[in-house]
């Protein structure tokens, strides 16, 4: 399950300094301390400029992608 595929992006407005940065994940916070996937672009603006950053998900099968984690979230 791709979470950037159910959701939209946070803005840029929206994220931490470590989520703007890429140190963690975009959806759930974790530390991306093993590398992250790619998960888009968040956008934002700062008066008449455009903002624009990568931001990162957790790797396929652990953090917000873990099994454990998705059965969790389903049954609350």
């Amino acid at each position: 399950m791709n979470p950037t595929a159910t959701r939209p992006l946070p803005t840029t407005h929206a994220l931490t300094s470590a989520q703007y940065s890429g140190q963690d994940c975009t959806w759930c916070g974790a530390p991306l301390w093993r590398g992250g996937a790619p998960a888009g672009r968040a956008r934002g603006q700062i008066g008449a400029h455009v903002v624009a950053v990568p931001v990162f998900q957790c790797q396929p099968g652990t953090g917000c992608e873990s099994i454990a984690h998705r059965a969790m979230e389903t049954n609350h």
